[in-house]
């Protein structure tokens, strides 16, 4: 009995209504939303509901240090990659901006501790998409180099985002 996932066994008895369902769907989780599992069948009290998180990857501390070498990144990137002028300027810009976000953010990294970890989740959705949808709305989608590099780098955040405990 000590092999079966909790929720099979309710007070030391088995209980074979649940556990058919409980192997076939997933030990019993299912997605109803994203990032977010549910019971497929009630196994709490009536009216109970339990929700279980996926487990993220990054922890704030691991995304707070990604946080400053993305600055980094974002500083030298005009160089490295060639932007143009324009590019560039935008591209100085952001690592200023994403520098005073991190270090305003309450996480172990963060110097001020004003910003919940939260918003800065997202305010880091939010800048993603702003950053897929960039090289067209501010007119730079013409310049291969531009575009593709806005574009990776929006997806980067968006994967980051996905995969940060906030």
């Amino acid at each position: 009995m000590d092999n079966f996932p909790s929720g099979i066994i309710d007070k030391g008895v088995l209980n074979p209504e649940l556990s058919l369902n409980y192997f076939l769907v997933d030990y019993g989780w299912s997605f109803n939303t994203p990032f977010v599992l549910q019971p497929t069948k009630q196994f709490l009290s009536k009216g109970e509901t339990c929700t279980k998180k996926i487990m993220k990857l990054l922890t704030p501390r691991i995304h707070g240090a990604i946080d400053y070498v993305v600055v980094f990144f974002l500083l030298l990137s005009p160089t490295i990659f060639g932007l143009s002028h324009y590019v560039s300027t935008l591209t100085y810009g952001l690592g200023c901006v994403h520098l005073i976000l991190t270090l305003f953010t309450n996480f172990e990294y963060g110097f001020f501790k004003i910003i919940p970890l939260s918003i800065h989740g997202w305010i880091e959705l939010t800048v993603s998409v702003i950053l897929i949808a960039a090289p067209w709305l501010l007119g730079f989608s013409e310049n291969f180099v531009d575009r593709i590099f806005y574009v990776s780098f929006g997806v980067s955040v968006f994967a980051t985002w996905l995969v940060t405990d906030y």
